[in-house]
């Protein structure tokens, strides 16, 4: 089988991160993969990972956006995949036209509960990504069941079928002395307190709310620290923001990050914030980890987090410094937690059973489209 996954950018993000661990897995059992990045990056680790994994990986260079559509249908026509997988809104709307025009069976994933358009010309381009979900993809899937129900509700179609995001256990053990390393590294001292937040530096995420509630909770644990990784357009706000709180001891701005997995071994406290989710792959991670969760109760992250952290309501800085305030507080709860989160996920988003349902949704839409 030959899939083509169509994304808006191979840059970094969690549905990029999902395509690489869709490579993974789908190359291993002779799968071909071809990646189309609808436009340029600055961030290239993914694509790095999709071409040694074996993937055919295509970025297409900036233009309007005609020439792109020209190209993306240029592209699965001599690519003669089985089936095309969109991703992403820009995704959807090039990738399903240019898989009708080719005569291929299309399958798109959403990543994201629904959000409303802040402005005009999103408003358009999210009516025009509802039409041609509608009418051009034969299967949709969503990544969580808050998602599927909230995307369904949206497209006003039946089914927006399930498939929840898998994630890669990463077998990986630091030393103590690699703990120490990295806590001080970012510290200044290992002893200190850190939680570990990841992801864009972008409004989705409310970090402006995460700083107001690492603000409060100082009070009470005075040498606490958060550490962010990742990047993005609202880097300079956050910077100004911490220095009126005046947090410049207790918030490091990491940028991106490669190591991530060993910060996350090395912290106390996975944070997530965020506005609104989907399943975020960046949680998934920290569970395996054995990080204990403190996280807004968006999307499904209550459905994958359950017993294994504290949910809090979004936008609230006072609930979520006194979540992480209790749980500083209590270190045998703190890995009574990361243990639960480790086996929770291990045993309900596994890869493998994530790839079969895959698979087994591109050779029904396969079937479908050769009795056509």
């Amino acid at each position: 089988m030959k899939v083509a996954h169509v994304i808006d950018n191979l840059g970094a993000g969690g549905a990029q991160k999902l395509l690489a661990v869709f490579a993974e897995q789908a190359v291993h059992r002779g799968v071909q993969v071809v990646a189309v990045g609808l436009k340029p990056s600055s961030e290239t680790r993914y694509i790095e990972e999709l071409k040694r994994a074996g993937v055919e990986v295509h970025v297409l260079p900036a233009c309007n956006q005609f020439r792109r559509f020209l190209r993306v249908v240029k592209l699965l026509r001599d690519a003669k995949p089985d089936v095309v997988h969109t991703h992403l809104r820009q995704g959807h709307i090039l990738g399903l036209i240019a898989a009708g025009l080719v005569s291929r069976p299309s399958v798109a994933t959403l990543h994201n509960v629904d959000v409303e358009a802040r402005n005009l010309k999103r408003a358009m381009m999210k009516w025009l990504e509802t039409w041609v979900l509608r009418h051009r993809a034969a299967q949709v899937i969503g990544v969580g069941d808050i998602v599927a129900d909230s995307q369904g509700k949206r497209l006003g179609r039946g089914t927006v079928y399930v498939v929840r995001n898998p994630v890669s256990p990463i077998d990986m053990v630091i030393t103590p002395e690699e703990r120490v390393a990295i806590r001080s590294s970012l510290l200044g001292k290992a002893s200190s307190p850190l939680l570990l937040a990841v992801g864009r530096l972008a409004e989705q995420k409310a970090y402006h709310h995460l700083l107001e509630a690492v603000a409060l909770l100082r009070h009470s644990v005075p040498a606490v620290t958060l550490a962010v990784a990742g990047e993005g357009h609202l880097r300079q706000p956050l910077e100004s923001r911490i220095q009126e709180l005046g947090l410049e001891e207790n918030v490091v701005l990491l940028g991106p990050r490669s190591d991530v997995p060993r910060l996350m071994r090395a912290a106390d406290v996975f944070v997530s914030s965020s506005l609104w989710e989907g399943l975020p792959l960046v949680l998934l991670e920290a569970m395996d980890a054995g990080l204990a969760i403190v996280a807004t109760e968006v999307g499904d992250v209550p459905t994958v987090v359950g017993n294994a952290g504290v949910l809090v309501p979004p936008a609230d800085p006072q609930q979520m410094a006194d979540a992480l305030a209790l749980l500083l507080s209590d270190p045998a709860r703190l890995a009574s937690l990361g243990r639960e989160a480790r086996d929770h996920v291990r045993e309900q988003n596994d890869p493998v059973s994530w790839l079969e349902e895959l698979m087994g949704i591109y050779g029904e839409q396969i079937r479908r489209a050769s009795r056509k």
